[in-house]
């Protein structure tokens, strides 16, 4: 569903803003959902703007800039594929989340006005100098009524909000899906039965040894079809053999049901022997026996059948999935090591592996265990302690050759994921 109809859409709206009320009821942060290009989308009207925020956004450009504040943020957080936390134009903390639809960005998730320690003079003053013009006894006073939270709460927070929208999102949008593949699957099996007529109509004439054999042929034809992982030509087998299971037995459901369950135990039985996990088939099956026997008419089990077949071959293309994910991974990890001098991003590394940032960063967490700015550091990190035994290269060196530029930064760095600075990493080696 593309990302403008799904905006405009009602249902899909209340969802948003259902997610928004629970969350900020739950957290007290003021959330917002804004398009790609940082303008409020939900809530409607600029509702849901706390004092502060309205101060800013009367004066003359103060919404242009807040909008492009949120955009730039927004862009940042695809970037590295979470949650970003940022310092508004107006000098106060925020954060954003990327929302997703049908993994493409679609939209900005934005926590604004927080503050995660008391104010201080110099923070009023700072205050002063980024909002020049505005009445700033009323902007100072709106900036010492909001709250001060810790910096694993607002971290916290925006996971939350990141995951749970995003979860919410692709569920609404699967649904929609489902709907649309159960809509598809019944007009082809119409037209499959409407094309075989008069074909059933001479075989039920003649003798069951006729029929039996047709049946067979059908049959065979589709487990071999779904043995070479065919998965449109194992679709038009099946809409054959589904075609004639109904035509024959569409006033009897129990029986039509019993023959379906025959036909899916002959499909489980051939990816089992193709090379699925044993237990992922049967674990399958139990699911899928207790499906079919909530379904109360013949065409709802036929359309649902066709989709349950894409499930038993997921599980024949599993090992096959998987050698593509390590693949995948080796490609991404050895761009990384190869390029560990550069600067480089979540965004370079998905490039160099043609695939996308959202994709690259999930395979990521699931072999690894970690995202892929963590791998970036933790490479650099390794090359950083090899080039520091060298007593010819100086801290300044190490930083520069490892893309840091900014020494203090590759400190902090090193110092966070080593426990000891650059410096005393090398006294400890004389």
């Amino acid at each position: 569903m593309d990302k403008i109809e799904n905006f405009g859409n009602k249902e899909f709206k209340e969802i948003l803003l259902k997610i928004l009320y629970a969350f900020e009821c739950a957290t007290e942060f003021n959330a917002v959902i804004l398009d790609i290009n940082g303008k409020q989308i939900l809530p409607g009207d600029g509702a849901n703007c706390v004092s502060f925020c309205e101060i800013v956004q009367k004066a003359p450009g103060g919404k242009t800039k807040c909008e492009l504040s949120y955009k730039n943020a927004g862009l940042q957080a695809m970037k590295y594929a979470e949650p970003y936390i940022f310092m508004c134009h107006a000098g106060i903390l925020a954060f954003a989340a990327p929302l997703l639809i049908d993994e493409k960005y679609s939209g900005i998730i934005i926590c604004r006005n927080i503050l995660m320690w008391e104010p201080d003079d110099f923070f009023y003053e700072e205050l002063g100098e980024k909002n020049k013009g505005l009445d700033i006894e009323a902007l100072v006073k709106s900036a010492s009524e909001l709250k001060v939270v810790s910096s694993n709460k607002v971290h916290a927070a925006a996971s939350l909000l990141y995951l749970v929208a995003n979860q919410i999102v692709n569920s609404y949008n699967e649904t929609k899906k489902h709907k649309k593949e159960i809509m598809y699957h019944q007009s082809l099996l119409n037209q499959e039965i409407k094309e075989k007529k008069r074909l059933h109509q001479e075989l039920l004439k003649s003798n069951d040894v006729m029929y039996g054999q047709y049946k067979l042929q059908k049959e065979k034809e589709l487990l071999g079809k779904i043995a070479i992982l065919d998965r449109d030509g194992a679709y038009q087998a099946l809409l054959g053999c589904i075609s004639d299971i109904m035509k024959k037995y569409i006033t009897q459901l129990e029986l039509f049901k019993t023959m379906v369950l025959e036909l899916i135990i002959m499909i489980s039985r051939t990816v089992i022997e193709t090379g699925a996990e044993m237990s992922e088939v049967i674990h399958l099956n139990t699911k899928v026996i207790n499906e079919i026997y909530t379904l109360d008419n013949a065409a709802e089990i036929s359309s649902w059948v066709c989709i349950i077949l894409n499930s038993y071959m997921d599980l024949l293309e599993g090992n096959q999935t998987s050698i593509k994910t390590k693949q995948i991974v080796d490609s991404a990890t050895e761009y990384i090591r190869s390029n560990v001098r550069k600067n480089i991003t979540l965004l370079d590394v998905a490039e160099a592996v043609f695939i996308s940032q959202y994709y690259l960063s999930h395979v990521f967490r699931e072999v690894l265990g970690c995202t892929v700015i963590e791998y970036i550091t933790k490479v650099k990190m390794e090359t950083a302690k090899k080039l520091l035994h060298n007593p010819k290269n100086s801290v300044a060196d190490v930083s520069e050759k490892l893309g840091f530029g900014d020494t203090s930064y590759f400190s902090k760095v090193f110092k966070k994921n080593e426990g000891i600075t650059p410096t005393q990493f090398r006294k400890r080696l004389l």
